[in-house]
């Protein structure tokens, strides 16, 4: 059963991702420290944003789905990614912004402590993966892979 909602489907019942590859799960987040230097993180905060959307429109194939958390003072973005070779070509190109937003944050914030900036990176096997989703709408991995009803 599938409920509409929010724009969103709901899947009614106990959903898995399935794949067969390995995958990338890439996290990325930033921390305000300083609500007060509005001035110095917002500008990175909206390039982070940028870059969001020019990764979804430039890296269909190889980026398969990004989800957005937010809380009080974090905002952290889970990727994944069809490889890490992939994920690496990106950050490390020359000519994607990728670079030179980092460095921009290097020169203007990196040394301050108004905004603190974190990744983590994972390399999943195909066969070293567990999830379950119940009345969810397709999210995380169900999102980029094969999204399958459970048995049970």
């Amino acid at each position: 059963m599938e409920i509409h909602k929010h724009k969103k489907k709901i899947f009614t019942g106990q959903y898995t991702a399935i794949t067969e590859k390995s995958f990338v799960i890439f996290f990325i987040g930033i921390r305000v420290n300083n609500l007060w230097a509005v001035h110095k993180w917002l500008p990175f905060v909206v390039r982070l944003f940028a870059l969001k959307v020019h990764l979804k429109n430039q890296y269909q194939a190889s980026l398969l789905n990004t989800n957005t958390w937010f809380s009080w003072r974090e905002i952290m973005l889970v990727q994944y990614w069809d490889s890490l070779e992939n994920l690496e070509a990106f950050s490390r190109s020359e000519i994607e912004p990728h670079i030179r937003i980092w460095r921009k944050y290097n020169q203007s914030i990196g040394k301050s402590a108004h905004l603190g900036v974190w990744h983590e990176t994972y390399l999943i096997k195909k066969e070293d993966y567990e999830c379950v989703y119940n009345n969810m709408p397709r999210v995380g991995l169900s999102a980029a892979k094969k999204h399958s009803k459970m048995g049970y």
